[in-house]
């Protein structure tokens, strides 16, 4: 197959042939909030904030570097933790891996607070655990991991981990149903992972609304730190697609 490589700024970006969506795109980038939370992928929708525990979420610019912006999540990061996060409405049941095939891409810039602190970056897991996938922060190692709802179970990267108060690129490409269909990325670089549990099922059909800086709608397993640049694509970036994702100037 001819590779195709297009840059990766794009809504549309043809990897290996196959066209990939950027469904999800969040820069965080404008004059005000509501520039800030629009959606700059095909899905336009804006993110909403929603707090609680009285934890500010606000918004700053040349992060994670000059002509960056990120938003701060100010929640104390643990498992049992409710905080804010934004809210993307209309968004249940989209990009959910509830079919085997589905492919997908989740890309962002994050700075954790806390090592070895579990909390949600971006996901659509409902509050029961049955339906939906949740990427985010880990405490077993520092790194990060992905939850699939149902009966998938957790993976975690392996070795590699996060440094607090660090400007790391994270990704993951997923291709829903097979046995090793994750691969993790750090700086562009893939990491290797472990498991707790898996199958190679889908995910169950009741996700919820995406959530970015929590796990599940209610926002507990809050994430504290800054996170930038979210994106997810409908299709499997390939290597080098996520290498310039994660470029530094």
């Amino acid at each position: 197959m001819k590779r195709k490589f297009v840059a990766a700024c794009g809504i549309m970006m043809a990897v290996f042939g196959v066209s990939a969506e950027l469904v999800l795109h969040y820069d965080f980038q404008g004059a005000d909030d509501a520039a800030r939370l629009a959606g700059k992928g095909s899905d336009k929708t804006a993110a909403k904030i929603v707090v609680k525990n009285k934890c500010a979420v606000e918004f700053v610019n040349d992060q994670p570097f000059a002509g960056k912006s990120a938003v701060v999540f100010k929640n104390v990061p643990g498992q049992k933790m409710q905080g804010s996060a934004l809210v993307i409405p209309g968004t249940a049941g989209k990009l959910a891996a509830t079919e085997a095939g589905q492919k997908l891409t989740i890309a962002l810039w994050v700075k954790a607070d806390k090592p070895d602190a579990e909390g949600g970056l971006i996901g659509c897991g409902n509050g029961g655990h049955s339906s939906g996938w949740m990427f985010g922060t880990s405490n077993k190692n520092g790194g990060i991991a992905m939850t699939g709802c149902g009966t998938f179970g957790t993976r975690f990267s392996k070795d590699d981990s996060l440094k607090p108060g660090v400007w790391t690129h994270v990704a993951l490409t997923w291709d829903v149903g097979a046995p090793e269909g994750i691969r993790f990325y750090m700086d562009g670089e893939r990491v290797e992972s472990s498991l707790n549990f898996i199958s190679a099922k889908p995910c169950g059909k009741d996700a919820a609304e995406f959530v970015i800086g929590a796990k599940t709608p209610g926002q507990w397993q809050a994430f504290g730190g800054a996170v930038s640049d979210v994106r997810v694509y409908d299709e499997i970036l390939s290597a080098d697609a996520i290498l310039a994702l994660a470029a530094r100037p």
